[in-house]
């Protein structure tokens, strides 16, 4: 539903739920009550906790039932889908201190004439030139992008790279809009470097 409250999760499939521990008993809310076969997954809590996200291929304002990034409003209980395509994916959010920027990856063409379709890459939004839309901050073709995080502000995203070469850490700055890339001495087996992670205030990596 557009608005969830405390309802009970028959069907035992993956939704989405809070806990307020503000008090002595944590009080829980369910925030998707979805049919079985519906996945809701990786959730993205903002530092102040208003405001939440997540993937789901539920069929709010989704009647493709493909793969979305959803916005929950913790305070007004309302949700609402940020992405709105006809098929691919969608996945992996990461959003700010303050709930006003996130990140995340997706294979579809959300920023116009940019993207090519069914290629992984890393978006913004909104969009920090235009206060709406998206900003596509990954450009390497052929490239694999995935696993995003944001710091706090929302200026600074790193965010993992798989290309020809192996794999890499991309540290995006929306500020001076320039990227750099870091190198790690890989896995000898699988070739990984790991899981990188950002301070909130994006400056150690």
């Amino acid at each position: 539903p557009t608005t969830a409250g405390l309802v009970a999760d028959a069907e035992r499939n993956l939704d989405i739920y809070l806990a307020d521990l503000s008090g002595a008993t944590p009080q829980f809310r369910q925030i998707t009550q979805t049919a079985l076969g519906i996945l809701n997954e990786a959730p993205s809590l903002s530092g102040d906790g208003s405001t939440l996200i997540f993937a789901s291929n539920q069929n709010v304002a989704n009647p493709e039932g493909n793969q979305e990034i959803f916005r929950y409003v913790v305070a007004t209980r309302v949700m609402t889908a940020v992405t709105s395509t006809s098929n691919g994916t969608n996945e992996m959010p990461a959003i700010n201190h303050n709930g006003t920027r996130m990140a995340f990856v997706s294979d579809q063409r959300l920023e116009p004439g940019v993207n090519i379709v069914g290629q992984r890459q890393i978006f913004l939004h909104p969009n920090p030139a235009t206060g709406s839309g998206f900003l596509q901050i990954s450009k390497t073709v052929g490239a694999d992008n995935f696993n995003p995080k944001i710091s706090a502000d929302g200026n600074r995203v790193i965010y993992q790279r798989q290309d020809g070469s192996g794999q890499r850490v991309v540290l995006y700055d929306s500020i001076s809009q320039s990227q750099q890339v870091f190198t790690s001495r890989p896995n000898p087996i699988t070739g990984e470097i790991g899981q990188p992670n950002l301070s909130g205030n994006g400056t150690i990596l």
